[in-house]
């Protein structure tokens, strides 16, 4: 309702309910006595009516009225500012702005989710680059080797976790040999290796060794391996059946499980190793020394025994 219509409707009340003053006053007027008078007749000014004095005041207590409500309007106005600045935003000035709001978060929702794609998919390129950099056990150089397949049905030797120090204090001797011979104990428990020594730790006078083993990482006919055993009334028996055993490269190189940390050097990397069974998890845990240096490891082994 608008400042005009708000004084018409008060003057409308005000001259309905008002009392018409001129019938009044000449009702006054015709019960007097007439009064006789010897001065000059005096022509008074007409008087004012009442009404119009009444539709001045109510003329007046409009535009109070209205001066009052104006200031009202922009405390309305400052109340719902400020609870827009207590929540924390700014409303928009009209549906345009709305629009624009909407548009500009939706934008930068879908700068942040591609952001994060591209980051995933660079995560995802470095594991690929890192998987195509890594070498491949079949492309090492090995010496020719004749493998025979055996399961013997002896329990492996060792723990269900590798643990390097447990290892070499169980071990009596490190040896550096190759297998000349693979065969299955006649029982079938077990399979037997003989082995040339090329060194052992400490040192064995024997050049030929028999050791047995009822790992399932069998070691092949004609390749050199690094092999801690320990030595028994029957002879001597690898210490840790659960992992493949040290190998050589043709190369001097050595491929060996990651648990080997005395092995690690400055040229070790990761390695992808051939994964025989679904339950064969040595794909991503072997490592290739091009140093082939085992020093550490006879120092370490030589510490834990005290020798």
């Amino acid at each position: 309702m608008n400042e005009n219509k708000l004084k018409e409707l008060y003057e409308a009340e005000i001259n309905n309910s008002a009392p018409d003053f001129d019938k009044l006053w000449e009702k006054i007027d015709s019960n007097l006595a007439p009064k006789e008078s010897i001065a000059p007749e005096i022509k008074l000014a007409p008087k004012k009516s009442p009404m119009n004095a009444v539709k001045a005041i109510a003329a007046l207590a409009a535009g109070l009225a209205l001066v009052a409500f104006i200031p009202s309007l922009f405390s309305a106005n400052q109340f719902s500012a400020d609870m827009s600045e207590s929540a924390g935003f700014d409303a928009p000035a009209d549906a345009a702005d709305v629009q624009n709001s909407v548009i500009t978060e939706e934008a930068s929702d879908n700068a942040a989710d591609a952001m994060e794609e591209e980051a995933a998919s660079d995560d995802m390129s470095e594991d690929v680059q890192e998987e195509e950099m890594l070498i491949s056990y079949e492309d090492l150089s090995f010496n020719s080797y004749s493998e025979t397949i055996f399961t013997c049905t002896g329990t492996p030797r060792g723990g269900e976790y590798f643990v390097e120090d447990e290892v070499l204090a169980d071990a009596d001797y490190i040896i550096n040999a190759k297998v000349k011979n693979v065969s299955l104990s006649d029982d079938g428990s077990r399979i037997i290796y003989e082995l040339e020594a090329d060194a052992s730790y400490p040192e064995i006078t024997s050049e030929t060794i028999i050791v047995e083993s009822c790992s399932a990482y069998t070691m092949k006919r004609g390749r050199e391996y690094l092999i801690p055993v320990a030595e028994t009334a029957d002879g001597y028996r690898t210490v840790y059946d659960n992992i493949p055993q040290i190998e050589f490269t043709a190369d001097g190189g050595l491929v060996y499980y990651n648990g080997w940390s005395s092995l690690d050097d400055s040229t070790s990397q990761s390695i992808i190793y051939p994964q025989k069974t679904v339950d064969d998890f040595f794909y991503d845990r072997m490592k290739f020394s091009y140093s082939g240096d085992y020093s550490a490891m006879i120092q370490k082994f030589y510490d834990a025994k005290e020798l």
